[in-house]
């Protein structure tokens, strides 16, 4: 799952569990998704 792979409290990827997961092109494709800093509610 996504949610996963994102640190909760940084708001930030987990870069090392990523770079271990994924070959170096999907990893580095996954990194350079800008993240949004703040949680918010989903609208639907």
């Amino acid at each position: 799952m996504v949610a996963d792979l994102i640190d909760n409290y940084t708001r930030r990827w987990k870069e090392d569990l990523i770079k271990n997961t994924f070959c170096k092109s999907d990893a580095s494709r996954i990194l350079s998704i800008l993240l949004v800093r703040f949680s918010h509610e989903d609208y639907q």
